[in-house]
């Protein structure tokens, strides 16, 4: 068994990054020599963009050896009513009580739907499977184990879609979870009671949002190993510079060359910290306008927040209680000094 996993690609009219994204991952998928490429879910950004999307996907998937395997999404629920046709190779999984067998497993879909209670749908899926092959689930959810931070599942706000527990499939008959709907990091998680199950998200294999920071990745499963497969794809990649009261700031200056960005990377520049030298924060800003100069194009947001102390440390208590500090809590001086500081500069973390 060797499977590709990915899933919240968000096709969408006028995102052509998120079309190279496909490219590149039926390009990966023919790298592995892979049995299946399966996407759990969110493929399209919505399901007005069908109609011109759809010779596009046709054309990426029509030189394909080997089945794709997709299921809805919240976002694309309804794009496939319609009955639309994706290449030989493709199967749009849009009922329960559809199974494909590949090889030696058997790929089972739970298509997303706001009309139908899951967990009952979950309970019945599991009555039928094929007890002598692996037997794998795709499923578009909200893994409530792991989803404290709602800046993990894209654009969705705080609204849970299907929401569920890893405990949920410690007795359900699968061999892994394929899942989609988180974007900004891969989860890999071991279900309850196994040491060989995995409930498996992938993350966006592109970034949708400035929220999925950082070089996108696939999954590949196989009867060994999961694996994270880096993609050439477009991301957005968070870049802070950090200014500190007691270092020179040429030598911060200097970690600006070395930023070496590629055509797929568009930059978030973060610049925080303090100064206290010849350097004002005015000037500091302007030189650093000079160094990123070269890579203004590829940088998409610049935030300075950088801070003048050369008055707040003229203050006699401000010197008496970082004094306290340096004294009193040597091993977290630092840290705490900079907390201090925060709160009497009125800085807050963006």
């Amino acid at each position: 068994m060797k499977i590709l996993h990915t899933s919240d690609i968000h096709l969408a009219s006028g995102h052509t990054e998120r079309v190279e994204a496909l490219k590149a991952l039926v390009s990966t998928a023919r790298k592995y020599d892979v049995d299946a490429l399966t996407i759990a879910g969110d493929f399209l950004d919505n399901e007005n963009d069908v109609v011109n999307l759809e010779p596009e996907i046709r054309k990426i998937f029509s030189e394909i050896n080997f089945p794709v395997f997709l299921i809805p999404g919240n976002h694309d629920e309804k794009a496939y009513r319609s009955g639309i046709y994706l290449g030989k190779n493709v199967k749009i999984i849009t009922s329960p009580e559809e199974k494909y067998r590949v090889k030696d497993f058997v790929v089972k879909g739970l298509p997303y739907s706001s009309e139908v209670d899951h967990v009952t749908e979950l309970l019945k899926i599991s009555r039928d499977i094929d007890p002598h092959h692996k037997n794998l689930l795709m499923i578009h959810c909200d893994l409530l184990d792991i989803s404290g931070d709602f800046e993990d599942r894209g654009t969705e706000g705080d609204e849970r879609y299907f929401p569920v527990y890893l405990d949920y499939f410690k007795e359900l008959p699968f061999s892994h979870v394929l899942a989609g709907h988180f974007h900004t990091k891969t989860h890999i998680k071991a279900i309850p009671g196994s040491e060989n199950r995995f409930f498996i998200y992938p993350g966006s294999p592109v970034s949708i949002t400035r929220k999925e920071t950082g070089k996108r990745s696939a999954i590949l499963l196989t009867d060994e190993e999961v694996t994270t497969i880096p993609l050439d794809t477009f991301h957005f990649e968070e870049i802070e510079i950090k200014f500190e009261i007691d270092k020179n700031p040429e030598s911060v200056l200097k970690k600006l060359s070395t930023l070496n960005p590629d055509s797929n990377t568009k930059i978030i520049l973060k610049v925080t910290g303090f100064t206290n030298s010849e350097y004002s924060p005015e000037a500091l800003e302007n030189e650093i306008k000079k160094l990123i100069q070269p890579y203004e194009e590829q940088i998409t947001e610049f935030l300075f927040l950088v801070r003048d102390l050369s008055h707040v440390l003229e203050d006699p208590i401000v010197q008496k209680v970082i004094e306290i500090i340096n004294n009193e809590y040597r091993k977290d001086s630092k840290e705490l000094t900079e907390f201090y500081l925060k709160a009497v500069t009125g800085v807050t973390e963006e």
